[in-house]
């Protein structure tokens, strides 16, 4: 039951209407919201979801979640970021930059920008990981233990993993659905007009009926204008004595 409205909050996140109410739930939810913010919504189906995912799980979490956050910009910075995922990058990115206090911003919209940012954010958490504290889902460790180094190291492990997102140029709430079984056929595609070959068919801007015109074969025939016209420039050479 807890875990339905952790999945129906994140799913809540979709509606710009519905966010304020998704996000109470989800303070309200403590560490469980934001494990529901790092395992469904940064992974969602609906790329808005997911980059709103990313910012709130970051105000939430501070640096408690900066493990799960860069291993969701690994598994999304592909050389070419397809267009609906840049902002969930590029929000990333921010999210990350703002946590750590170094700058990894990116022009991931073109070329091998996106991976070379994520792996300078892997480089800096293994040089890091020690200092920050313990990262959201951690088990608690004895520190006064002779393998405490070890067991930390094994718990702040990246879990680094290419994914394939679902999505397309815009969010899918943007994306017209198919019409429901019922609907279908009610709105019929416009009746083609068939163009004639021997009529040729004035429009009007005016948005009046437009009227059909009989092709004028002595005016519009092929050659008929260049031939007159060159029949009067003749006639004028002979009048004025220079046709020769």
């Amino acid at each position: 039951m807890l875990l339905q409205r952790v999945r129906l909050a994140v799913d809540s996140l979709r509606n710009d209407l519905a966010v304020p109410d998704a996000q109470r739930t989800l303070i309200d939810l403590g560490d469980m919201g934001l494990a529901g913010l790092a395992e469904f919504g940064l992974y969602h189906d609906s790329p808005i979801v997911r980059a709103r995912s990313a910012k709130l799980l970051a105000d939430l979490g501070g640096r408690r979640v900066l493990k799960p956050l860069i291993e969701a910009l690994y598994s999304a910075a592909k050389p070419t970021v397809e267009p609906y995922q840049v902002n969930y990058v590029e929000t990333l990115l921010t999210q990350i930059s703002r946590l750590t206090g170094q700058s990894f911003y990116a022009y991931v919209r073109g070329g091998t920008a996106a991976p070379i940012a994520a792996q300078k954010t892997i480089d800096w958490w293994q040089e890091h990981y020690v200092e920050l504290p313990p990262q959201l889902g951690e088990p608690k460790l004895n520190m006064s233990a002779d393998h405490y180094a070890a067991d930390l190291a094994l718990a702040r492990g990246l879990k680094l993993q290419r994914r394939d997102f679902a999505g397309s140029n815009y969010a899918p709430d943007w994306v017209p659905s198919e019409p429901p079984p019922g609907e279908i056929g009610a709105y019929p595609p416009p009746p083609l007009i068939p163009r004639s070959l021997e009529l040729e068919r004035n429009v009007s801007s005016s948005q009046e009926p437009a009227s059909e015109k009989p092709v004028n074969t002595q005016r519009d025939e092929p050659g008929i204008r260049r031939q007159s016209d060159y029949m009067d420039k003749i006639r004028e050479a002979q009048r004025n004595g220079t046709y020769r």
